[in-house]
Parts: C-alpha cells; sequence; structure tokens
C-alpha cells in the first residue's frame, strides 16, 4: 500500500510539468500509471517513466521504464532516425525490449515506423519476443505486431 501511496503522491506531484512537457514534438518526460488486464499476467496497475529526446537532425531516443505492483518491470528503449515534414515528423526505430518477473526474463527485438503530427501520432512495427523461463524452457512469439495512437487535446508547438 504504501508504494501505491508514493507512486500516486509522486505523479500528482509531476503531472503538470509532465503534461507541459509533452506538448512539445520532441524532448519530453512522462511519468504515467496504467490499469489493465494481460492475458500473459493477469490485471496490471503499474507506474510509468517515459523518456524522449531528439537531436537536432535526425536521430532521436526513446526509454521507457514501467513497474507494475507486483514485482514485474520492464524496461524499453527505442532510438530512431526522423525527418521532418511540414504535417508532422516520419521516423524509423529500432526496438529493444527487457521484462523481469518473478520467474521469467522475456526479451524482445524489432523496428517500425511512426507519424508525430501537430495533433495525433502513431506507431507501427514488428518485434520478435522470447521467454526464458524458470525452469530452464524457452518460449518464442516470432511473429508479434505493436501499434501505438493517440491524439492530443493541445497542440504541439
Amino acid at each position: 500500500m504504501k508504494k501505491l501511496i508514493l507512486a500516486l503522491l509522486l505523479v500528482c506531484f509531476c503531472a503538470s510539468a509532465a503534461m507541459a512537457q509533452e506538448r512539445y514534438l520532441e524532448n519530453y518526460t512522462a511519468i504515467k500509471l496504467r490499469g489493465g488486464y494481460n492475458s500473459f499476467t493477469g490485471g496490471i496497475f503499474a507506474a510509468t517513466f517515459n523518456f524522449d529526446y531528439a537531436c537536432d537532425e535526425y536521430f532521436a531516443f526513446r526509454f521507457g521504464e514501467e513497474y507494475d505492483f507486483e514485482d514485474l518491470s520492464n524496461t524499453e528503449i527505442r532510438p530512431a532516425y526522423f525527418y521532418d515534414f511540414d504535417f508532422g515528423r516520419f521516423t524509423v526505430e529500432a526496438l529493444g525490449y527487457v521484462s523481469f518477473d518473478k520467474d521469467v526474463i522475456g526479451l524482445a527485438f524489432g523496428g517500425g515506423l511512426g507519424l508525430n503530427t501537430k495533433y495525433a501520432w502513431v506507431n507501427v512495427g514488428y518485434y520478435h519476443r522470447t521467454f526464458y523461463f524458470e525452469d530452464d524452457s524457452i518460449v518464442k512469439e516470432p511473429v508479434n505486431i505493436y501499434y501505438e495512437l493517440g491524439v492530443r487535446c493541445l497542440p504541439t508547438i
């Protein structure tokens, strides 16, 4: 319960700064709470930290860390090349993902394409995921699709 209260206080404290930072097309930090249901792990309640940084010309870097309150930790790294158009930014990105649970380690590698505009964004891609279990068994998922869709209430500057 203390972890939950600490996470909620941290989110409330940082929410205004994170929301202000997310108005920009690049270079933002976000702290989020996420809840839902996953068929593999069951119920989900997690705190997430995301960092996005774009260099002046063509290279961007995204990093995300998620911790759920059942001792599952996920780390995601997405280096990307981008090109700016008048209507938004087109990206080509690589994906590296590691998850740690009590008895399972998951690794995923892949890549995708994205478009980030003034009012919306979309990312789609493919990844290959492998789970390593404590009893030395391995499960491979060779074909996976990821997607992110979103709209902004406030336009980017």
